[in-house]
C-alpha cells in the first residue's frame, strides 16, 4: 500500500511512497507535524469519479437484468408461481439468477440453472413443450457466458464423458440453427486429430471473417489454450468440445464465425 498523504505541500498529487506496515502513512509524512491527505485533497474530483463510477454501475446493471428478462423487478403476471426444480417461489428468486421469456401472451420464469439444464437437452418451454424461440435461446447462451466471463457459479453439467460431449455439442448445434444455418446433424465421434485440424483452420480462417479484432484476439487465446493441452485423451476431446462452444459466445454477433467454424467441421 502506498502512503495516504499528498507528495508536498501544495500539491494534489498521491505520495508514491510505499507505508510503513501498520500506518497509511510513509516514514517521511509519518514524522510531519501537518499532513494533508490525498483524499482531502482532492474531494471535488473524487465526488466526480463516484458520480461516474455510479452511472457505471448502473448502467452494467441494467445491462445484467435486461438478460433477465420480463418480470424481472416486478413479479406479477406471471404463469407459473414457483421454479420447476428449485421450487422457490417467484417472489423469492433472486434478480441475478431469474429468466424468463414471453409465449403467447404468457410469461414464464425459472431459476437460470434450471431452464439451461433443460435447454442443452431439449430447448423447449418445460411447461408448454413449445420450442423456445432463437432470441430466448440467444439471450440465455449470453447469461451463461455472463456467469463464466464474471467467473460466477456455473450450472453443473453431468461427470458421464458422453454426456458432456454431447451437451457441448447441442448447444454448438443450437447456435448454428439459430444464426440461420438450419438444423445440422454431425457425427460427433470427432478424433483428436479432427479437433486440432478444426481449431487450426478456425484460427488462421478469423483474421479475414471475423471484423472484430477484439473478439478475434479472445478467441485466438482460446484456440491457443486449447491446442497446449496436455490432458488425457478423453480430457483433451473434452476440452476441445468446450471450447468450440465457448468461443461461439466470445462476439456479440457470432455468426461470422459460426461460419468459419462449420466450414472448418466439413473440411476436417
Amino acid at each position: 500500500m502506498i502512503c495516504a498523504a499528498v507528495r508536498k505541500k501544495g500539491s494534489t498529487e498521491q505520495c508514491s511512497a510505499k507505508a510503513i506496515t501498520g500506518h497509511t502513512l510513509c516514514g517521511r509524512h509519518l514524522r510531519c507535524k501537518t499532513v494533508v491527505l490525498w483524499a482531502d485533497a482532492n474531494k471535488t474530483l473524487s465526488s466526480k469519479v463516484t458520480r461516474v463510477q455510479a452511472r457505471i454501475r448502473g448502467w452494467l446493471l441494467r445491462k445484467r437484468l435486461a438478460l433477465a428478462g420480463p418480470g424481472v423487478l416486478c413479479r406479477k403476471n406471471l404463469s407459473n408461481d414457483e421454479d420447476l426444480d428449485t421450487c422457490v417461489e417467484s417472489n423469492r428468486e433472486h434478480p441475478m439468477s431469474y429468466f424468463a421469456f414471453e409465449e403467447s401472451g404468457k410469461i414464464w420464469w425459472f431459476s437460470f440453472p434450471t431452464l439451461w439444464r433443460w435447454c442443452i437437452r431439449n430447448p423447449t418451454n418445460p411447461y408448454t413443450k413449445v420450442p423456445l424461440s432463437a432470441p430466448t435461446r440467444k439471450r440465455l447462451r449470453e447469461m451463461w457466458y455472463y456467469h463464466r466471463k464474471r467467473k460466477l457459479p456455473l450450472p453443473l453439467v453431468p461427470g458421464n464423458f458422453d454426456e458432456r460431449m454431447r451437451i457441448y455439442w447441442n448447444v454448438i448445434l443450437q447456435t448454428f440453427e439459430d444464426y440461420g444455418f438450419g438444423e445440422i446433424y454431425l457425427s460427433l465421434n470427432f478424433t483428436k486429430g479432427d479437433y486440432i485440424s478444426i481449431l487450426r483452420m478456425i484460427r488462421d480462417d478469423i483474421p479475414v471473417t471475423m471484423r472484430n479484432k477484439a473478439a478475434q484476439e479472445r478467441v485466438s487465446r482460446h484456440i491457443k489454450l486449447a491446442l497446449a493441452s496436455v490432458a488425457p485423451l478423453n480430457t483433451y476431446l473434452l476440452q476441445c468440445a468446450y471450447t468450440l462452444m465457448i468461443i461461439l459466445m466470445v462476439p456479440k454477433d457470432p455468426y461470422e464465425l459460426a461460419f468459419t467454424m462449420l466450414s472448418a467441421i466439413y473440411r476436417a
